[in-house]
This record gives C-alpha cells, sequence and structure tokens, in this order.
C-alpha cells in the first residue's frame, strides 16, 4: 500500500508535474559553466549567473579551497597582451644578462630568507626575480628595490590586468618573474597560506616551448585525473593554484618564462626595502 505523501504526489496535475521536472533546466540555463581551460577570446570578460552580467572577477577568492571541495575551474582566460610589450619585458630580460637569476646576482635587490629548502624541494632549477612579496597573511606587503627599477616594462603589462578585475597597482600582493630552464620541474603542490586566499594568481606568459607541460588535478567520469593548462604566448591567464598543479620543461627545450602577479582585493600601504636586505619569511 502508498504512503499518504506517494499517493499526494502521484495525485498531482499533469501541468504542475512539467513545472517540477523543468525546473533543472531553468537552473542550468541560467548559469555559466566551463570546463578547465575554456574561453580563449573576450566572452571570458564576464561572468553570467542566473542570467545576470556582471563585471569580471575572476576565479572568486571564496572558490580557492582544495579540490575535493572544489566544483569551479583551475585556469581562466584574461586577457590577450600586446605582443610589443612582452617583447619589451624580454628584451630588458635579455640585456640584464642571465646572472640576474641568480642569487650573486641580485645582491643590488631583497629577499626573504626560510624559503630555500621548500623551493629545492618543489622547484628544482627554477629561477625567481622578486619585485614585491607578502608574508604568509597578505597583511605586510614588501617592495623590493628593482620594482622601479623594472617598472617601466613591467606596469604596461599590468595595466590591462589591473583594469580587467578594475584593481589598482596597490592591490598587488606578490609580482615575480619565473624561469623553468631546460630539464626542470615543478613538483605536485597546492599553494598555501593565507596570502593566496587573498589573491587571484595572474600568469602572463612570455616565453613558453611547445614542450612545457603544464597539468593540473581534476576530476574526469568521476576521477581524480590530471587535465593540460592551455599555455599560449602573450596569454594573461588566472589559475586557481589551490588546486594541485605540476610543470615540466624537458631537457631538449628552451627557457619557459612566465611574469606572475598574485592581485588582492584590498589596497595595501607597502614596505620599502633597502638594496641587498634580507627579511624573515613569516
Amino acid at each position: 500500500m502508498l504512503k499518504k505523501k506517494e499517493t499526494r504526489a502521484i495525485s498531482l496535475g499533469s501541468s504542475a508535474l512539467l513545472f517540477l521536472l523543468a525546473l533543472p533546466l531553468v537552473f542550468w540555463a541560467g548559469t555559466s559553466v566551463r570546463p578547465i581551460g575554456s574561453g580563449e577570446g573576450k566572452a571570458d570578460a564576464t561572468v553570467v549567473v542566473n542570467g545576470e552580467s556582471n563585471a569580471f572577477r575572476g576565479i572568486p577568492l571564496i572558490e580557492k579551497r582544495p579540490l575535493k571541495s572544489n566544483k569551479g575551474e583551475f585556469q581562466v582566460h584574461v586577457l590577450w597582451e600586446e605582443e610589443s610589450l612582452v617583447k619589451n619585458l624580454l628584451d630588458r630580460i635579455e640585456k640584464e644578462g642571465v646572472a640576474i637569476w641568480k642569487p650573486e646576482g641580485q645582491s643590488t635587490n631583497a629577499k626573504h630568507s626560510g624559503r630555500d629548502s621548500n623551493m629545492q624541494q618543489f622547484k628544482p632549477n627554477v629561477d625567481t626575480i622578486f619585485f614585491i612579496f607578502s608574508d604568509r597573511k597578505a597583511v605586510q606587503i614588501f617592495e623590493y628595490p628593482w620594482y622601479k627599477k623594472w617598472k617601466d616594462v613591467l606596469h604596461p603589462l599590468l595595466q590591462p590586468v589591473f583594469e580587467a578585475y578594475g584593481l589598482g597597482e596597490k592591490c598587488i600582493v606578490r609580482l615575480q618573474l619565473a624561469k623553468m630552464n631546460p630539464g626542470s620541474i615543478i613538483r605536485v603542490h597546492s599553494d598555501r597560506g593565507m596570502w593566496v586566499k587573498r589573491s587571484h594568481r595572474i600568469h602572463v606568459v612570455l616565453k613558453v616551448p611547445r614542450e612545457t607541460k603544464f597539468e593540473a588535478a581534476c576530476q574526469v567520469a568521476n576521477k581524480r585525473s590530471w587535465c593540460p593548462v592551455r599555455l599560449k604566448y602573450c596569454e594573461a591567464f588566472e589559475i586557481n593554484n589551490v588546486i594541485p598543479h605540476r610543470v615540466e620543461n624537458p631537457k631538449d627545450s628552451t627557457d619557459r618564462i612566465h611574469l606572475i602577479v598574485d592581485l588582492g582585493e584590498v589596497e595595501h600601504e607597502r614596505t620599502q626595502v633597502s638594496p641587498g636586505a634580507s627579511l624573515p619569511y613569516y
């Protein structure tokens, strides 16, 4: 014998049943859902939710949680940089010479100590130049001496990113150039710390060999897998760096160089750091 609730549900009119069946379709029709690596064009400049268009905000910071609770994207297209501006930065890098990538060549810049072992563990043979850095909580922001020295070639690439997010230069939490030498790897890791959850991580591709392989953890047919991350010259894209990811640049390749900016949603007063200073990382 059917229970009363079941009998009542079966006795609903056909029009009511059709309405209930249509509800999921109405919901999904009004929500934009994109797979990892989607959206190369300007359509990504807006996010459509429930039929309403809002200004581009990138990956919502609330989504920067572990993969098991994250149903969003790893990679979102931001914009295409002007090739001439990318070349200006690459020309400066070449002009300064290879020594700028090594600690001994950065004596007039500054650094945060206490991170070397972590870098060797997860990013062996990867070189970096920091211009702006933060503490773990993204409360204190430090401006390194080389930021002013390089600003003339950095800012033209950063300004379109600021405009895309509707944020300003004082929202920078961290800013760096990262070079993967041939034969280098970035081992599987997830970035951690409050600074991660308080900022958008944006990559600007300056130089990318065809052989470089960038992958992010993803779900395929309800099973954990690795999905490729699109790398295209002159593209600026945001990643959800809480999701596990890994990169490989084979020995028979060339350098991979990215400009990476972590952009917060609030402005910060920055502490000016003296040339040669070594600050503790806390």
